[in-house]
């Protein structure tokens, strides 16, 4: 594989037996973000989803339920904006994201939700989890409206949400960048400076989350409303 910044170019060449699919799994997430990051971009370890013009970030480690709850979410009218790398650029009082991913890839656990986004295309990665393409999907840049960090739990009974401060946020934001590990330091200063940025503008919810599937119906709503959107079925009652 070979990435040219000046072409903006990534070449692939594929070693003799692998399997191709995995090919765009690696692109998609990995390769790409390094590839951004490489340029200065900031990429966190984020799903999004769109509803009414306005992006909500998911974000957190890996197995945090990110995917999971996008899925929810889509399943409930939402847009996919991307899955697993999200791309968020910072402006004058907010932050602005770019979509990314255009399906989602959900573990067999979480498999069943993909089945209830009407529309969706399904298929099974090359990696074996179940690939889910919405029929809606953001293609144009939107405005970050908040940062969600769900926490899954099989014990809770009710959705507890609450806004992080301001220093908290930050540390959320810092702690969770799509590549760790740089060997030189200028990613990870270039890093804090955009996220410093956005933590002073851009809302950070941490959310318990009673875990299924099955989910509560209207979860999806009650996470969205929690973080200021408003649920999709609001949205065309308005309309």
């Amino acid at each position: 594989m070979a990435l040219d910044s000046d072409q903006h170019r990534i070449v692939v060449h594929r070693c003799p037996g692998t399997d191709a699919g995995i090919i765009p799994t690696l692109l998609g997430s990995g390769v790409l973000s390094h590839a951004l990051t490489a340029e200065g971009r900031l990429v966190l370890h984020a799903a999004a989803v769109e509803v009414g013009g306005r992006g909500l970030a998911i974000m957190g480690a890996s197995c945090a339920g990110k995917s999971t709850v996008a899925a929810l979410m889509c399943a409930g009218g939402a847009a996919l904006v991307t899955d697993d790398a999200l791309r968020v650029h910072p402006i004058d009082g907010g932050a602005v994201c770019f979509p990314g991913n255009r399906t989602l890839r959900l573990r067999p656990t979480a498999a069943s939700l993909g089945e209830e986004i009407g529309g969706a295309e399904l298929s099974e990665s090359a990696d074996g989890r179940t690939t889910v393409a919405p029929p809606e999907a953001a293609d144009t840049p939107l405005e970050l409206a908040a940062v969600l960090i769900p926490s899954p739990s099989r014990e809770a009974t009710e959705l507890e949400v609450v806004r992080l401060g301001a220093r908290d946020g930050l540390v959320e934001l810092i702690s969770n960048p799509r590549l760790a590990a740089w060997q030189v330091s200028w990613p990870v200063v270039r890093h804090f400076d955009l996220t410093t940025r956005i933590a002073e503008s851009v809302p950070v919810f941490r959310a318990t989350v009673p875990w299924g599937p099955p989910f509560e119906p209207g979860l999806a709503g009650e996470l969205l409303a929690a973080a200021g959107l408003d649920s999709p079925a609001s949205e065309r009652s308005k309309a």
